[in-house]
């Protein structure tokens, strides 16, 4: 069928608008060109601007998500640290004052339970969670879970 003659000189027509567009200047805001579009919709002056100020656009959206996200990843490394060094030294609790050297950010997990065995809450970095020991004292007991909710 691809060598057949009626395939061969067989062509497309494409069908061209008579429409006049005013021109406008592109959208991108470090482009100011001004450019006479072929569509009512474009906005551009051409596609690599379009990708180019849309990519920028979704960068500031991110911006939140990320710094969150980098926060969540301290508090992650800060608590296998703590965790690792609790079970070499064969220490069950933590005073807050190290959270507090090591930046902690409290306020900032993944997800929290309340501990059925002292009916207190749990605040979980993935596999890592704290909850406080002694209120008065200002200790902390550190978890570990096999399987994360996540």
């Amino acid at each position: 069928m691809k060598n057949s003659p009626i395939m061969t000189n067989f062509k497309f027509k494409t069908r061209s608008s008579n429409r006049v567009y005013p021109p406008q200047k592109c959208k991108k805001p470090d482009c100011g060109v001004i450019f006479t579009p072929t569509d009512k919709r474009q906005q551009y002056c051409n596609p690599q601007h379009r990708i180019d100020h849309n990519n920028d656009l979704r960068t500031i959206k991110e911006q939140p998500f990320k710094m969150y996200k980098k926060k969540l990843a301290h508090n992650l490394a800060l608590l296998k640290k703590i965790h690792s060094s609790l079970a070499a030294n064969a220490q069950s609790t933590f005073s807050i004052q190290l959270l507090q050297y090591e930046l902690y950010n409290f306020g900032i997990y993944t997800d929290k339970n309340i501990n059925q065995e002292t009916d207190k809450e749990i605040e979980w970095n993935y596999n890592y969670g704290i909850e406080v020991n002694d209120a008065d004292k200002k200790t902390f007991i550190i978890h570990f879970r096999k399987t994360t909710l996540l």
